[in-house]
């Protein structure tokens, strides 16, 4: 799903339909056939809430032909809005032009945390990104590691979400992923492209001979599925509760003639 996004506030719901009148047509699309963007179905009387949480994930890169990519994804009611994504220039992987660029994205778009692709230099990366944060949006670091095959970890991690329709794309984000790489030879430009990538990616070791871009957000969905299941937890924990509640109101209602007042029921138990 595919629509235009604040960098602060988000609906509060959005539902998706495979539906023709609903197909956006005016975004480059580097998919393969049928691939198509959907804009959500408009629902009347929507609410713009404040996002509860801002993440930015950053997979770094060397001097070689690898970019240092990051993206912004913010969430709000089980749903993960990417707001921003892209690529610094493959060669400049560390340098303060990309270490500073990183502090600025942190800053314009007020994340609650950076979250860092450790692998790379044994998380030299992150020591050298704290200070410019530090200086200019003070924001606390954390740092992850992979040991498992990325094809495979990437598509474990993105395909339950985007199947469930709860991956939202900012629709400028698509028109400046296209438009990025545009300097970068004419042969290798699309392979660098997130929605190239995203479109793109087997469990095959190898499938992409680039997957920068795609494993940063395939790092943020993995972090926002973690905590997603964990609100979903507490969700049904509390909707049990109120049930148990009720019925036990009913239960004494009936047996002393009269609805009691107060809370009569805190539970210990959770779900197994």
């Amino acid at each position: 799903m595919v629509c235009h996004l604040d960098s602060e506030n988000g609906p509060e719901k959005v539902v998706w339909a495979a539906a023709p009148e609903w197909i956006i047509e005016d975004l480059p699309n580097v998919g393969i056939k049928p691939d198509k963007y959907y804009r959500p179905v408009p629902l009347p009387d929507i609410r713009y809430l404040p996002y509860t949480g801002a993440l930015m994930t950053v997979d770094p890169a060397g001097t070689g032909t690898d970019e240092t990519t990051y993206t912004i994804t913010k969430t709000l009611h089980g749903l993960v809005f990417l707001l921003d994504a892209g690529g610094f220039p493959p060669g400049q992987g560390h340098s303060v032009e990309t270490l500073e660029g990183l502090a600025k994205l942190a800053e314009r778009y007020k994340v609650n945390k950076v979250l860092i692709e450790a692998n790379f230099g044994d998380g030299m990366f992150g020591k050298l990104l704290q200070p410019h944060l530090t200086a200019r949006y003070p924001v606390g670091v954390e740092e992850v590691k992979h040991n498992t095959q990325k094809e495979r970890r990437i598509c474990d991690t993105l395909e339950p979400v985007i199947q469930s329709h709860r991956l939202v794309v900012n629709a400028d984000l698509v028109r400046r992923d296209f438009e990025s790489t545009q300097s970068y030879s004419i042969e290798h430009h699309q392979r660098y492209q997130l929605f190239f990538q995203l479109t793109r990616i087997t469990r095959d070791k190898g499938a992409l001979a680039k997957d920068d871009r795609l494993d940063a957000l395939a790092m943020a969905v993995a972090y926002w599925a973690k905590a997603l299941s964990v609100e979903t937890e507490k969700v049904v924990q509390a909707n049990w509760d109120k049930l148990m509640q009720q019925e036990l109101e009913r239960y004494l209602q009936h047996a002393v003639g009269r609805k009691p007042t107060g809370r009569l029921f805190a539970t210990t138990m959770h779900r197994r």
